[in-house]
């Protein structure tokens, strides 16, 4: 399970799980099962929590803030 959360954290989150699952030849629902047993937290939680960090990011010692609608646009 370690070449999918790098894939996670290299994309920031965005990769979608079904890439990653075709990628393997797994099916998704495979590959969430698998992610699942063998880590904390499940594929899309990890995916949102990279999107978050690159969100946190993208805001840190911005001044003026940019507007967050373009900071979740840019996170994905």
């Amino acid at each position: 399970m370690a070449w999918p959360w790098r894939r996670l954290a290299a994309t920031a989150g965005a990769v979608r799980i079904e890439a990653l699952a075709e990628r393997l030849g797994w099916s998704r629902r495979h590959l969430v099962r698998r992610f699942r047993e063998r880590t904390a937290p499940s594929l899309k939680p990890a995916a949102q929590l990279f999107r978050f960090e690159r969100a946190t990011a993208l805001l840190r010692g911005r001044t003026p803030a940019p507007p967050l609608a373009a900071v979740t646009a840019e996170a994905g």
